[in-house]
């Protein structure tokens, strides 16, 4: 996700809509970690409907491939990607983390851009013909305060309507517990929620929309990733904030009747940039897979 703030009044705003009533269909034995943090949401008291603060737009771009090495690489993604099986397509996915505490560069960028990143979770949006990344997370820039907002997004490859809205609760900060939770109700329309642990506040749920029906989402993949975002004005990715560690844990996806996966049985991508003079690529942002079942990956900016 990407992009510079549009007014608050925009009919992009009627993308989102109040969060279904039922629950999302998920089996304690098919679904033990997405239960779990299921479970934790609604122990946090009935969730308040998302409201938008910011609409950005859109970048022109989902995920960059990079050169070929042992992993596979990306000059805008780095973490953890699983397919479904058999022939199944995702419906759900969560995963948690902390909001990244930024270390500012020591000088500015020649780009002029500042430095960004963004932690999500969705589905899609890897290979070109899958077009569209319903998609909920977090936003960091770097600043003077650094700013960190939650965000959800209906990107679509192509189209510059489908930028991210950032949401104007949870209120988030440096080191606070976010979970998230995704659930795909049809190829049009998504139901999120998400959950600043660290807080008193209530969970914050709602559906998006799509922003285009005839690109539906198809569940074929679902990701956990820092993102790299690109500035759609100049189509120039923007300098990768320093992080630190992003420890992605509880990382799921799954649908009805079919056991979930976990993001550590999957593919990593790896995070390149090209440099020049001499010309070449350098990891700048490195996954590597957890301990606790194969349920988490970390990303360490480099």
């Amino acid at each position: 996700m990407s992009g510079g703030a549009h007014g608050p009044a925009t009919p992009r705003h009627a993308r989102l809509s109040p969060p279904p009533d039922e629950p999302p269909p998920l089996d304690g034995t098919l679904h033990p970690t997405m239960a779990r943090a299921w479970a934790e949401i609604c122990s946090r008291g009935d969730a308040q409907q998302a409201e938008v603060a910011e609409v950005l737009d859109a970048d022109a771009c989902g995920f960059l491939p990079g050169g070929g090495t042992r992993f596979e690489s990306s000059r805008n993604w780095s973490g953890a990607r699983v397919v479904p099986t058999g022939g199944h397509r995702f419906q759900f996915a969560a995963g948690r983390w902390r909001v990244p505490r930024l270390t500012p560069g020591s000088a500015p960028d020649p780009s002029g851009l500042d430095r960004r990143s963004s932690v999500w979770l969705g589905f899609g949006g890897h290979r070109s013909w899958s077009r569209a990344l319903p998609q909920i997370g977090t936003f960091d820039i770097e600043g003077a305060p650094d700013r960190h907002l939650p965000f959800v997004q209906w990107w679509i490859r192509g189209n510059p309507r489908s930028g991210a809205l950032v949401l104007r609760r949870p209120g988030i900060g440096p080191g606070d517990r976010i979970l998230c939770l995704l659930w795909l109700r049809s190829p049009g329309v998504a139901a999120f929620y998400v959950l600043n642990a660290d807080s008193r506040d209530p969970p914050v749920a709602g559906c998006i929309h799509s922003p285009d029906e005839a690109v539906p989402a198809a569940g074929v993949s679902a990701e956990w990733i820092v993102e790299r975002p690109r500035d759609p004005a100049t189509r120039t990715l923007h300098p990768l904030a320093n992080f630190g560690i992003v420890e992605l844990s509880d990382c799921a996806a799954g649908a009805a009747g079919v056991p979930e996966r976990l993001a550590g049985t999957g593919r990593l991508h790896r995070m390149i940039a090209r440099l020049e003079h001499p010309h070449r690529s350098r990891c700048i942002a490195e996954p590597r897979r957890g301990t606790d079942s194969h349920g988490s990956v970390a990303v360490r900016f480099r």
